[in-house]
């Protein structure tokens, strides 16, 4: 790329980087001291759900978890009309409610009590039981001779039963070492239980995943041997955080290794034996983001100086920009700064940075955050999103607003000066 071509792409994004900036700075919008605001590439994550989609079985369930999401307005985003939502909690299954069909939601386990799976049972959602002492409140929730209105799985932990378990053990989950004459009993004594889910750890390696649903898959077949029925086979949260190798995604690295660690699993599939599930979500929504935030205090301490602003800690920013007050890039003399979350104690958002002169009132632009799921209820940071192929940025969900039990806020658009994308510039 020629010099003045990079010039050029430089200036280009420095104006829609301003023009953002303009737009959270209307009457409506208005960054206020402690404030902060984030944007998220809905480019971006389209294409990263469109990859999941294409990598399975078409007939596959992906539910997205909706924790996992930045707000409900993005989660909304992502489903497409081809996925489903994950749910733990109450108010999560109430959301998912609002946007998918009882059939497309997956409400899983967690130590759940017991009017928590009455909730679920009366939803007709799909409900994934975590443990016996569940599946025994579930029959007494039924009733003598009772059927669910929805799907239920067993979900089942086969960490123990490798013969190299994983790394980080989970904690969910039927035993499958120790309790697996329970789990077959259960499939011949209750015709109403349509499949197995895997209670898997994101963290695993590819390998360690690949071997724990071969387990699943082998269970599966001990089953259905015995006269039980198997229609669905769950993955649960099994996207690796990282591939093995770098130059493949983590899921097309696991199905790579699927294909020799369960074979019969894709031919089943195919074949229409079993419907294959899957909740990466967490892995799907996890994309680094910009965020905007408006200095508090600055101080200087020995030979540094510190700034504190209203964005969440407990990640570091790959790159902080400096603006005015007003939305123009900050100039001056540069010098060493940490910048920090609110707080005395909040951790470093940059520890160390070379900065033009921050007072209180500037505003601080940070690249690479990840997103924050879910976000601490202290800050409630307004949620922005754009596309490259729109003029405007759209209000997913105004600051303030709690999540993941509230609505989202109604989408809106800033003014015309706004950028056409979120790209981590």
């Amino acid at each position: 790329m020629s010099r003045a071509r990079s010039r050029a792409d430089k200036s280009e994004v420095l104006k829609r980087r301003q023009g953002a900036i303009e737009g959270m700075l209307a009457p409506s919008a208005a960054l206020d001291v402690d404030d902060c605001a984030y944007h998220v590439n809905l480019d971006e994550l389209e294409a990263a759900a469109e990859a999941l989609f294409r990598a399975f079985p078409y007939s596959s369930l992906h539910a997205l978890k909706v924790e996992a999401a930045l707000c409900p307005a993005v989660f909304q985003q992502a489903l497409g009309g081809r996925f489903g939502a994950r749910v733990e909690r109450p108010e999560e299954l109430s959301l998912a409610l609002a946007r998918c069909a009882p059939e497309r939601v997956v409400a899983g386990g967690g130590f759940r009590d017991a009017a928590s799976l009455e909730r679920c049972l009366e939803a007709g959602v799909q409900i994934v039981i975590d443990s016996l002492q569940e599946l025994r409140w579930l029959e007494g929730l039924l009733g003598p001779g009772g059927q669910p209105p929805g799907a239920v799985l067993l979900g089942v932990n086969v960490a123990w039963a490798l013969p190299t378990p994983p790394g980080a053990p989970t904690f969910t989950g039927i035993d499958v070492q120790a309790d697996r004459l329970a789990l077959l009993s259960a499939f011949k004594r209750r015709s109403w239980l349509r499949g197995l889910a895997l209670s898997a750890s994101p963290s695993w390696s590819v390998p360690s995943t690949a071997a724990a649903v071969g387990a699943l898959v082998e269970l599966a077949g001990q089953i259905e041997q015995q006269g039980g029925r198997v229609a669905v086979l769950d993955l649960g949260d099994c996207q690796s955080t990282t591939p093995e190798e770098d130059e493949d995604p983590p899921v097309q690295a696991l199905i790579d290794q699927l294909a020799t660690a369960a074979p019969e699993l894709m031919l089943g599939v195919l074949k229409g034996r079993w419907r294959l599930q899957t909740g990466v979500g967490a892995g799907l929504f996890d994309r680094p983001t910009s965020l905007v935030s408006r200095v508090a205090s600055t101080r200087r301490l020995g030979n540094q100086n510190h700034a504190w602003c209203g964005a969440p800690g407990g990640a570091t920013a790959q790159e902080v920009l400096v603006h005015t007050p007003t939305g123009g890039l900050k100039r001056g003399a540069y010098s060493w700064w940490s910048l920090h979350g609110p707080g005395p104690a909040a951790p470093d958002l940059l520890a160390r940075a070379y900065l033009p002169p921050i007072a209180p009132g500037d505003l601080v632009w940070m690249n690479g955050l990840p997103c924050p799921a879910p976000c601490p209820a202290a800050v409630r940071p307004a949620v922005y999103g754009g596309r490259s192929a729109e003029p405007t940025l759209a209000l997913l969900e105004a600051r303030g607003s709690s999540r993941p039990s509230r609505q989202a806020a109604a989408s809106s658009t800033i003014p015309s000066n706004s950028p056409s994308s979120t790209e981590t510039t």
